[in-house]
């Protein structure tokens, strides 16, 4: 198995990771809400290359560990679970500082955003507790929780592609089009986000009961 101390930096390492992201989507949170500060506003860069790092030195350790432990069957499926999950994490990690970076610009055009801020606001909720979730899943190793978050992931989807019909169902003023653009874009972003939380509960259920659910029905 393995070793104590080494599981336990790993265990340490990930839930400063986590940690980090809870903020990122309550700092996002916050953005969307026009509630953030510019002191906030320079925290979400800051996490992201937080993020960044923790995702290498996590990398590192696992890599380490299956160097130098040998690991059997269990406690290598752990490893590439480990390494799939902080994968999709630093993937939410940059979307989330995309999200940011782009809010201004439809925050600009008042219309647009006065139309579609209710919207995003509702969908990023969603995907928001979809990550709550995986994070209390991952930490409780609870595979209830994980298929659960498979099954919503069909309800994100039909969230983002119900906002997204209606974005070009008007005409567009061209002085609108770059909110428009950057509406949509931000809206795939979080439709992704709903991706990479079923992709970590995937590799949950993998970690736990060696089960591939990636493209399977479970």
């Amino acid at each position: 198995m393995i070793r104590d101390n080494s599981l336990k930096i790993l265990t340490e390492e990930f839930i400063t990771l986590t940690d980090i992201m809870t903020e990122q989507f309550a700092l996002v949170g916050k953005h969307l809400e026009q509630r953030i500060t510019q002191e906030e506003l320079k925290k979400i860069r800051e996490n992201e290359k937080n993020i960044d790092f923790m995702e290498n030195k996590i990398r590192e350790t696992v890599i380490n560990d299956i160097v130098r432990l040998t690991p059997r069957a269990v406690d290598l499926r752990r490893m590439v679970s480990t390494l799939n999950i902080i994968v999709d994490i630093e993937r939410m990690g940059d979307i989330l500082n995309s999200i940011s970076k782009r809010l201004p610009i439809i925050i600009e055009s008042k219309s647009v955003w006065k139309k579609y801020q209710p919207k995003l606001i509702g969908l990023f909720g969603m995907v928001s507790k979809m990550f709550d979730n995986i994070v209390y899943a991952l930490h409780t190793e609870n595979n209830y929780i994980a298929r659960n978050i498979i099954a919503s992931d069909d309800s994100i989807d039909d969230s983002y592609h119900d906002i997204h019909q209606q974005l070009f169902q008007n005409d567009v003023k061209a002085a609108e089009m770059p909110a428009y653009l950057n509406l949509s874009r931000i809206l795939y972003f979080m439709e992704r986000i709903g991706d990479a939380c079923t992709n970590i509960a995937e590799d949950l259920l993998y970690l736990t009961e060696g089960i591939n659910a990636r493209h399977t029905d479970i």
